[in-house]
């Protein structure tokens, strides 16, 4: 069982969670008594929790990614995140799992070809796209 505060921090907990690769922070029935939000996870009680796999984790090998659309390339080859508006960033900057800078990336890669592209692409620096995006 997991605990949150509210919905969001719940969802900021997961996020985090698989996007670091490590298993969420779980709580006991009774420490739910006055939570808003809760997730279930399925086991055995007794092994540790393990942070999520598969294709939740990380893209499947041979998938197209392309770099965030948040990120803007700079002269010096990095790219750093700008957001759309002030306003986006202030809901969504303490939330976000990305780097906020990344050194010089390519503009698209494909999964499972690294593990610095997969690492980069469990935390959402990467992305699967649509075709007409």
């Amino acid at each position: 069982l997991l605990q949150a505060g509210s919905a969001e921090a719940l969802q900021a907990e997961l996020t985090r969670a698989l996007a670091f690769g490590r298993a969420p922070h779980p709580v006991t029935a009774g420490a739910l008594h006055d939570a808003a939000a809760i997730a279930w996870a399925a086991g055995d009680g007794v092994s540790a929790a393990r942070a999520p796999r598969g294709d939740v984790a990380e893209p499947a090998p041979g998938t197209r990614l392309a770099l965030n659309p948040l990120y803007a390339r700079g002269a010096d080859g990095r790219a750093r995140v700008v957001w759309p508006s002030s306003r986006y960033e202030a809901e969504y900057a303490a939330l976000a799992t990305y780097p906020l800078d990344v050194p010089a990336p390519e503009p698209e890669a494909v999964a499972g070809s690294s593990l610095r592209l997969d690492a980069l692409a469990r935390t959402r620096a990467y992305v699967a796209l649509p075709p007409r995006w």
